[in-house]
């Protein structure tokens, strides 16, 4: 019985050695995340048809299965508070659409209630997987530096398409996919293009770069190679926030170096500040205009289309919401038809309610306090760095959830639980006594540095 028991044991650990590891699937899911268009849809899927959702089942499944296989039981949860945080809020998920259900539904929301629980699983799968799977500090750093790298090469695309003027997107077809939007002009604004990558929207994109912007001028300011291109990356990001014309990338632009020139060392903060005045200098000389542009946005106030459509929507909310206060109507379920509200939180309050608003806004502080707890047990200064980069990656996405509906687009929703399962996983990794297996060979204490 012994030998079965050590034969069982010996294929369960050859299957988990020849798996590719969470880093691997994690960074498949930013390829498809950032890399197809967020308007493609499998065609024959319709609304399911988004390959990112798609790719988000995959990790919930995956994890689950990671989970299974590793025999290691959840009773860590009570030490992370991100993991607490993702469940709470899975819960109140489920809540929302048993309360949808039972009630006199419209048949317009049923589908949309099924398709939102959906693409709320993909997105707690995403969270689960980045909290759960980096086996290692070492390997968690190579995916900090991945992410960092895709955020660059999104906000290359952008100054490509603000240069030309033209969306390039487009240009690729894909085989069996159909396009929900029109790819094949860009959004304009005071006589400037408003570049979007891959994204559905500007705003989806300066979610991506606002988060994104942190991490990157981490790795840059200890890289040991390659320093010189993450500068550069960094500094792409911060153009493309700036030529956006968008009064809400400046807003995530603030909200993600702020963190950084409070939590960073002085020579850090020295950097990013005369970083930031090179760069607007820039900015003021190839494209005044979106200086201008700038000035107006916020100079503007209530006259401006979008804070109007902002303010007229709480009279909705005022008298919609007592209807169902604490459970909502259901995620997915208050259509574009009804209203759209310029605010995540505002659509969060009239879908999953009270309790549901309460435990995404909880969700996001346990990820902000978990990291900020776990950064003091590390004695690397790169490591208590990422901390403070993960803080400003989550404080600009938190930012951005209230000026515009952020998890009805998929790249930004995708991106936001990514960051908030990497804080989780940041906290675990630096418990003592809480780590999974690591499958990857040591490299020395500075392993982690050299990326």
């Amino acid at each position: 019985m012994s030998s079965l028991r050590a034969r069982t044991e010996l294929r369960r650990r050859a299957t988990l050695q020849a798996a590719p590891d969470a880093v691997t699937m994690l960074t498949l899911y930013l390829i498809v995340l950032y890399g197809i268009p967020s308007t493609l849809r499998i065609s024959t899927l319709g609304s399911m048809g988004s390959i990112g959702i798609l790719v988000g089942l995959g990790t919930l499944i995956w994890w689950a299965w990671y989970r299974v296989q590793l025999r290691i039981p959840l009773d860590e949860a009570r030490n992370n508070p991100a993991r607490i945080g993702v469940f709470v809020l899975g819960g109140a998920l489920l809540l929302s659409y048993l309360a949808a259900m039972t009630r006199a539904i419209p048949s317009s929301e049923i589908s949309p209630a099924d398709t939102g629980m959906l693409r709320a699983a993909a997105l707690i799968g995403v969270a689960l997987l980045a909290l759960d799977g980096p086996p290692s500090m070492e390997r968690f750093m190579v995916f900090i530096h991945r992410f960092a790298i895709a955020g660059g090469l999104i906000a290359a695309l952008g100054l490509v398409q603000f240069i030309t003027e033209q969306s390039l997107v487009d240009q690729i077809p894909l085989p069996g996919f159909v396009a929900s939007a029109d790819y094949s002009s860009l959004v304009l604004r005071g006589g400037l293009t408003r570049p979007a990558g891959t994204s559905v929207h500007p705003l989806e994109y300066a979610v991506i770069l606002s988060m994104a912007l942190p991490v990157t001028v981490v790795c840059a300011l200890h890289a040991r190679r390659g320093r010189v291109a993450l500068w550069v990356t960094a500094g792409l990001i911060v153009l493309a926030l700036m030529l956006s014309s968008s009064r809400s990338a400046y807003v995530g632009l603030a909200a993600s170096v702020i963190p950084l020139v409070f939590g960073l060392g002085r020579v850090a903060r020295r950097w990013i500040i005369v970083g930031g005045v090179v760069l607007g200098g820039f900015v003021y000389v190839v494209a005044p205009r979106a200086l201008t542009n700038l000035r107006y946005l916020f100079v503007a106030g209530a006259d401006d289309p979008s804070v109007q459509s902002r303010t007229s929507s709480y009279s909705v909310i005022e008298t919609l919401f007592p209807h169902f206060p604490l459970t909502g109507r259901g995620f997915g379920t208050f259509l574009p038809a009804y209203r759209i509200f310029d605010n995540e939180y505002l659509v969060l309050l009239m879908e999953i309610g009270i309790v549901g608003l309460v435990a995404v806004i909880g969700l996001l502080v346990a990820a902000i306090v978990g990291v900020l707890r776990a950064r003091t047990r590390s004695q690397d200064t790169f490591t208590r760095d990422v901390g403070v980069a993960l803080i400003a990656s989550l404080a600009a996405g938190a930012a951005l959830l209230a000026l515009f509906d952020a998890l009805s687009f998929p790249q930004a929703a995708g991106t936001l639980f990514l960051v908030i399962g990497l804080c989780g996983a940041y906290r675990r990794l630096l418990t003592p006594g809480i780590s999974l297996p690591d499958r990857t060979p040591a490299r020395g204490p500075q392993g982690t540095q050299n990326i």
